[in-house]
């Protein structure tokens, strides 16, 4: 037997169920606001007697900004606000906007990202979790698998949500650091305007300083006389 759960019941601050209206720039600031903050929650818990799938889609944020998820919860007229407990002693006061149940994901939480589309990482999780929230969950209600066919369908999407939030191995880009010491192709000093490549420091990598060699002889001479404290 398979029992569909909400991954929180209790402590929820309730929200009086109406129609929900709002444009298309909170709805682009909600996904890329998502992108960093955002949550697609989705697990089993298997038992002898009956296994629960638990999905959930949450933002959690400090105390101090419980402003910006009244707001989103007010926008999209689903979920409930609930505190967090606190994990370690210098953990600081949070609340978590969470939407649980099955209706309101697939009828608000979907619709919503399949017109505003994420644009990072996340947005992986998303396909994988709308496949468990509408495959698995919605077929599980309706009864036509059987209930091992679903659990064994949800517990694979969880494991490939739960590897896709792992840190995936890229080549690091060594990008120009901007300001003094920068190394260019081409030589232009910005303090001066000296174009000549003479005038510049030629680095192993056939790039150039910043600034000319004038510019930088002028700008140490000069620090040499300015008060020790200034030098600091």
């Amino acid at each position: 037997m398979i029992v569909w759960r909400d991954s929180m019941s209790t402590g929820a601050m309730p929200l009086e169920r109406e129609e929900q209206m709002y444009d298309d720039a909170f709805g682009y600031w909600l996904s890329g606001f998502t992108d960093g903050e955002g949550c697609f929650h989705g697990r089993v818990v298997p038992s002898r007697q009956k296994s629960s799938i638990i999905v959930s889609f949450s933002i959690a944020l400090r105390a101090d900004d419980l402003r910006i998820l009244e707001e989103i919860r007010q926008a999209l007229g689903v979920g409930g606000i609930y505190p967090v407990p606190s994990r370690e002693e210098n953990w600081q006061p949070q609340y978590m906007y969470s939407v649980n149940d099955k209706k309101d994901l697939a009828q608000v939480i979907i619709p919503h990202f399949e017109r505003y589309p994420l644009r990072s990482k996340k947005t992986r999780d998303f396909v994988i979790w709308k496949r468990l929230v509408l495959e698995c969950k919605l077929k599980c209600i309706n009864g036509k698998p059987t209930p091992e066919e679903v659990l064994a369908e949800a517990t694979l999407l969880a494991q490939q949500l739960k590897e896709g939030r792992a840190y995936q191995e890229v080549e690091w880009v060594d990008y120009p650091r901007p300001g003094k010491g920068h190394r260019k192709n081409t030589p232009s000093c910005p303090k001066c305007g000296e174009t000549d490549p003479t005038r510049f420091s030629k680095r192993p990598n056939d790039t150039y300083s910043s600034w000319c060699k004038g510019c930088i002889n002028a700008h140490n001479k000069a620090k040499r006389s300015w008060p020790r404290d200034m030098t600091r």
